[in-house]
């Protein structure tokens, strides 16, 4: 299946912030034991924002493509299959963080998100809504989310965003998801019926090819780089 290497590039874009980022905030917590100053700590979410936007464009695409050679239980079992392996990855996460910092670790990150948002986002595509429907869809999660800050029960932290939460990573469904429908309105327009909808031209660049590639393996590149980062900078003489 063709892949663009527009998504491609822009995911790897995002790889590239986020190891960066990841690194300023180990130095900071492992090094010195404080957490990265507030101000920068805004770049996580623009980072957070274009990876969940991609989700939603992807999302847009796979579908397109998968329902015209898949259909009803083979098209569901798709989606839940990935969602399931995401939950997996998932799962690694929140058993590590939970025996390594107890007190913050990560039970709804962003691939707990994502897993989530796999279900949601197809069962949202498979109205095949106009575009503004998606819009309408962004809308109404930013509005649910706000009644939800006010929530402080554990069971419902992973609906709503909560300031009592102590954790590492944290994207709980609300607005996050509303992150996801944008995509999904950008999707449906740039990337109507799998097909791309605007001329764009191919690119021969190595840095570019590099950056690619990144892109396309960024769930296994998310998924090692804390670890070696952390092993890294504990050896680091900061």
């Amino acid at each position: 299946m063709k892949r663009f290497w527009e998504i491609d590039f822009a995911r790897g874009i995002a790889v590239i912030l986020m190891i960066g980022f990841h690194a300023a905030f180990d130095i900071t917590y492992f090094k010195h034991g404080t957490y990265i100053d507030e101000p920068l700590s805004y770049i996580a979410f623009f980072i957070a924002s274009l990876f969940i936007i991609l989700f939603g464009i992807s999302m847009t695409i796979s579908y397109a493509r998968a329902s015209k050679r898949l259909k009803g239980k083979e098209l569901c079992l798709k989606y839940i299959r990935r969602s399931v392996k995401l939950l997996g990855y998932a799962s690694i996460i929140t058993i590590i963080t939970f025996l390594a910092f107890p007190q913050e670790f990560i039970f709804f990150g962003i691939l707990h998100f994502f897993s989530t948002a796999t279900l949601l986002s197809y069962l949202a595509l498979r109205i095949k809504a106009k575009p503004v429907v998606y819009l309408l869809f962004t809308l109404i999660s930013f509005l649910i989310s706000l009644p939800l800050m006010n929530i402080h029960a554990p069971l419902f932290s992973f609906a709503g965003a909560s300031a009592n939460i102590k954790t590492f990573d944290y994207f709980p469904l609300f607005p996050w998801l509303g992150v996801v429908f944008f995509g999904m309105f950008l999707g449906t327009v740039f990337y109507r019926d799998g097909k791309r909808q605007f001329g764009i031209k191919n690119r021969d660049s190595k840095v570019l090819s590099a950056i690619c590639m990144a892109g396309r393996h960024s769930l296994l590149i998310y998924f090692i780089h804390q670890p070696v980062l952390v092993i890294f900078i504990l050896f680091l003489p900061i």
